[in-house]
């Protein structure tokens, strides 16, 4: 298997085309890094009897990416108790 910065060359178009195909606007750079997160996740769990490793990490990526923006959702959604509601 390649290096881990050969693999980021390789796989940031994929990462980026990810991002855009979920429609995100903002904060482009934290789901970025949290696509590398997933690839670097990906490279350490992969089984080669499954398949291949681009399918492998798409999937990875694309999860990992829709976890944190559930996350962020959720985060927006909860009271914050310091904040007073009128």
């Amino acid at each position: 298997m390649k290096d881990f910065s050969a693999l980021t060359e390789e796989f940031t178009p994929m990462i980026h085309h990810i991002i855009r195909s979920l429609s995100i606007y903002k904060n482009k750079e934290e789901y970025f890094q949290v696509g590398l997160i997933a690839l670097w996740e990906s490279l350490g769990n992969f089984n080669e009897e499954y398949g291949q490793f681009s399918n492998y990490a798409y999937t990875v990526i694309k999860g990992k990416i829709l976890n944190e923006l559930k996350h962020h959702q959720n985060m927006k959604s909860v009271p914050n108790p310091l904040i007073p509601s009128y």
